[in-house]
């Protein structure tokens, strides 16, 4: 089966299977774990939403949002250059605009799912959660070829259906307790920016800076969760992180 035949089967199967069945047809495609991947599977089956990681760590995940678009490779220059990761949460409609943002992107980190469209998960039944969700996790897939483990909802605002959907897809949602700022960031921080925004870069600088003589590191989601693992609690909306 050649490359395009095998992402126009994944994308179909986002759009027309259940999500347990997506779920199965896309791991068969993408074996291998990870301590990343094992990390995330644990807070997956407990259903927890993160927020931070161990706060006596000397880890922080940086995280983009919005992406791929014009700074995206400049983005990733500035982390490669610092020897820093991080996690891009992509809209997926903005994946053929942008061409080689994404491979940019991923050799300094990890993909994660943002939604099709950055729609409001609030206004979505189930098959507007597979368009959404399922189908950005397909390409996303299949472009980088690496198994998608983290999802953030746009606005940050998440439902009880979407949490489900996107646990049985075994993707864990990821949350943040700094966002569009250098101030306040300390060890298992989460950091929420902007990678669409002009402003991001010079902040992205000062951030990278500060961690270098503060003499934290900028992980990968994944990474932060496997070599930080948070203490989780039980809040409004479920089980979450402790910050």
């Amino acid at each position: 089966m050649q490359y395009g035949d095998v992402r126009r089967l994944l994308v179909v199967l986002a759009l027309a299977l259940p999500s347990t069945a997506l779920a199965t047809a896309i791991d068969e495609a993408t074996r291998g774990r990870s301590a990343g991947q094992v990390a995330v599977e644990r807070l997956v089956r407990h259903g927890v939403a993160v927020y931070c990681a161990d706060r006596d760590s000397r880890l922080v995940a940086l995280t983009f949002d919005d992406g791929p678009g014009v700074y995206s490779r400049r983005i990733a220059a500035l982390l490669r250059r610092a020897h820093a990761r991080a996690t891009f949460f992509i809209v997926g409609q903005r994946l053929t605009w942008w061409r080689g943002a994404l491979a940019a992107e991923a050799s300094v980190g990890v993909i994660g799912d943002h939604t099709w469209t950055h729609a409001r998960l609030a206004r979505l039944g189930p098959s507007g959660l597979r368009r959404e969700i399922g189908r950005t996790r397909a390409e996303e897939i299949v472009r980088t070829g690496r198994r998608i483990l983290v999802f953030r909802p746009p606005y940050g605002i998440h439902t009880a259906a979407a949490d489900a959907y996107v646990r049985r897809l075994g993707m864990v949602q990821v949350l943040w307790d700094v966002a569009d700022s250098g101030v306040g960031i300390r060890g298992g921080s989460i950091v929420l920016l902007h990678e669409t925004r002009p402003q991001t870069l010079p902040l992205l600088r000062t951030i990278l800076r500060d961690l270098r003589r503060r003499r934290l590191r900028a992980v990968t989601v994944p990474e932060l969760l496997a070599n930080a693992p948070p203490a989780w609690t039980r809040g409004a909306n479920g089980l979450r992180t402790s910050c």
